[in-house]
C-alpha cells in the first residue's frame, strides 16, 4: 500500500459483499456516552474508512472495550450510555428485541444467515450468562428456523478459547456447551462462528455432539500488536497466526457455491501492514465477506 491510505483502504479494494466489525472500535475506559463518541468519530476520521463503509454495506458489534471496562458484563454502570452511544454509529437492521434491551440482529445476504450477538449488555458472570435468557431463546429460535445454508454466529470474544469473559471461560462454558447441543440435538447444519477479541489470527475446531464440530475464525487485530500463537496448540485449535512485526490484519471469507465440491469456506487472514497508517487505538478485528453469489 501506498502512504497515505490505510488497512481500510485495502479493505476497500478486496471489493467484498458486506464487513462485519467485532467490537473495541474504539478503545474507551468506561464505556460512557461521550468516550464512545469521541472515539467512534476519531476513527471514522481514518483515511479510507469512509471509502469504505460508502461502498460495501458495514455491521458492527462491541466488546468489553468499546461496551466498558476491560472483561465487563452488563453490570457496569455506563451499561446503558454504552449502548445508546453504539446505536448512534452502527446502523444495522435492529438492535435487541422490544422486552430486551441489546444489539443482537439477524440479517439474510445471498444463501448465509449472520447473527450479530451481544455478548456485553446481558451478560452476567454471576449468573453464568453471557447472552441472557430472551438473546439465547431468539438465537436457537433463529437457527433453529433459518432457511440458509449457512448460518454465522458474529461474537467479540472467541468460542474456543478459556478466558474469564469468553465463551470456554469459567463463567460462559455451560451456556456454550447448551447451545452446541442446541445445534446438534436439532441437527442444524452449517453453523460456524467469526469472534474478535485476541489480537491473532486463530481457528478452533471444537466437538458439538454426534461427530460434528464447531468452526470459529478470529481474523486479527486492525491496528495492535499481533499475539505470538500457543506453543503447543491446545487441542481444540487447528490454527494460529501472530506475528509481533505486524499490526493490520483482518479476515475474509468466502462462501463458496454449493456447485463447488472441493471448498465449502476458504478462510484468508490478511495482512495490510507495509506503509500503512494505522487506525488508531483501535484492537478491533474485522471480516470481509463474499458470499459467492448462490453459495
Amino acid at each position: 500500500m501506498k502512504p497515505g491510505t490505510s488497512i481500510f483502504t485495502e479493505m476497500a479494494s478486496r471489493k467484498a459483499d458486506l464487513i462485519l466489525f467485532l467490537g473495541d472500535f474504539p478503545y474507551t475506559a468506561r464505556g460512557g456516552r461521550e468516550e464512545v463518541r469521541k472515539g467512534s468519530q476519531k476513527l471514522r476520521e481514518v483515511i479510507g474508512f469512509g471509502q469504505l463503509t460508502s461502498s460495501t454495506p458495514t455491521y458492527g458489534i462491541y466488546d468489553d472495550h468499546d461496551f466498558g471496562p476491560n472483561d465487563c458484563d452488563g453490570t457496569h454502570p455506563n451499561a446503558d450510555e454504552a449502548l445508546a452511544a453504539f446505536k448512534e454509529y452502527w446502523p444495522n437492521p435492529s438492535y435487541g428485541l422490544p422486552e430486551d434491551k441489546g444489539i443482537y440482529c439477524s440479517f439474510v445476504v445471498g444463501n448465509v444467515e449472520f447473527f450479530l450477538l451481544d455478548g456485553r449488555y446481558p451478560a452476567r458472570k454471576k449468573q453464568k450468562t453471557m447472552l441472557g435468557k430472551v438473546q439465547f431463546k431468539w438465537l436457537c429460535d433463529g437457527l433453529k428456523n433459518s432457511k440458509s445454508r449457512y448460518k454465522v454466529l458474529v461474537s467479540g470474544t472467541q468460542f474456543g478459547r478459556a478466558k474469564a469473559d469468553g465463551w470456554a471461560g469459567e463463567f460462559y462454558l455451560g451456556e456454550r456447551k447448551k447451545l452446541f447441543s442446541f445445534i446438534s440435538d436439532h441437527d442444524i447444519s452449517g453453523v460456524i462462528g467469526i469472534s474478535g477479541d485476541v489480537h491473532r489470527s486463530d481457528i478452533y475446531k471444537l466437538p458439538i455432539g454426534k461427530d460434528r464440530n464447531f468452526y470459529d475464525f478470529t481474523p486479527g487485530a486492525l491496528s495492535r500488536t499481533q499475539r505470538i500463537p500457543p506453543n503447543p496448540l491446545p487441542e481444540t485449535m487447528i490454527h494460529s497466526h501472530g506475528d509481533e512485526t505486524d499490526n493490520n490484519m483482518y479476515g475474509e471469507i468466502e462462501f463458496r457455491p454449493a456447485s463447488d465440491t472441493n471448498a465449502a469456506i476458504i478462510f484468508r487472514s490478511l495482512s495490510a501492514k507495509k506503509n500503512m497508517q494505522p487506525t488508531s487505538c483501535a484492537a478491533v478485528s474485522a471480516f470481509a465477506v463474499n458470499t459467492s453469489s448462490g453459495a
